[in-house]
């Protein structure tokens, strides 16, 4: 579970081994991790919590991890690309 959701991945392929793929769904895992500590506007751990304690807090400028400036210019260009269907 992350992000209040279950995750569950399926791989097959008859050229590469069980093994291959366990690392595979493992990686892909971590991923799913890894996006919920950067994103999760719940955990006091996650860059995305501590950068909106920091706005609220009337915080100026400060950097932000080059994983974290990437999530926030896509997720504007999907906002502006989906006439702001996903904010």
């Amino acid at each position: 579970f992350a992000m209040r959701t279950r995750f569950e991945i399926v791989l097959w392929d008859e050229h590469r081994s069980v093994f291959d793929l366990r690392a595979a769904g493992e990686e892909a895992l971590r991923e799913v991790a890894d996006a919920e500590w950067l994103l999760s506007r719940y955990d006091p751990a996650a860059e995305v919590y501590d950068l909106n304690n920091r706005i609220a807090g009337g915080a100026g400028t400060f950097p932000v991890s080059p994983s974290l400036a990437f999530a926030l210019r896509l997720a504007l260009h999907l906002s502006r690309a989906t006439g702001h269907a996903f904010d």
